[in-house]
């Protein structure tokens, strides 16, 4: 999946006659991963996020954006904290919509589709799944003009996350992540 990507965006810059409307973007943040902790005395649900974002404007406000997630990891045990850990990722694509509040601060709001990877491992048992699955992924941000080219952003990312559990039961499993980032066009 990650090779069709790269092979999206290298084709859309060999067709591309102008560079000034793509740009790149990296996020870190506060990640939660909404896990039912069950009887665990030990559950931590908040970890760090990032992202990465490769994108083009069509418009002054609308733009195609190729994206890699990680939404964190959530971490539960009796005994020790890592007794079973669950971490999403995901890569896909969308499109945002930027709106100019002012010469300054803008408001961006994203849709994409996300194959997102859950990965569920319990050390103890040799239990690990890895569930694939397309999800919706929503975003909504607002950036900060430094110059031209660099943007500040706060943003925010919602999606889910399948998963299988021991007793093969099929769990979804909320994700948000809330980053700072910088996005950088060309």
């Amino acid at each position: 999946m990650l090779k069709k990507l790269w092979l999206a965006i290298g084709l859309t810059i060999a067709t591309t006659s102008s560079f000034s409307q793509m740009y790149v973007q990296a996020n870190v943040g506060a990640s939660s991963v909404a896990a039912d902790c069950g009887t665990a005395s030990f559950c931590k649900k908040r970890s760090t996020g990032s992202k990465f974002i490769f994108g083009y404007e069509l418009t002054e406000k609308w733009s195609v954006e190729g994206i890699a997630i990680n939404y964190g990891k959530a971490a539960m045990g009796t005994t020790t904290p890592s007794d079973e850990t669950i971490k999403v990722t995901g890569i896909g694509a969308g499109v945002a919509w930027t709106n100019a509040i002012n010469d300054k601060w803008n408001f961006k709001t994203t849709l994409s589709v996300i194959k997102n990877r859950t990965v569920d491992n319990i050390p103890a048992t040799v239990f690990s799944s890895s569930t694939p699955a397309l999800r919706p992924d929503f975003g909504l941000g607002f950036g900060y003009k430094v110059t031209d080219h660099a943007t500040f952003v706060i943003e925010n990312n919602m999606s889910r996350g399948k998963r299988i559990d021991l007793n093969s039961n099929i769990i979804s499993t909320s994700t948000n992540l809330t980053s700072l980032g910088l996005r950088y066009k060309f």
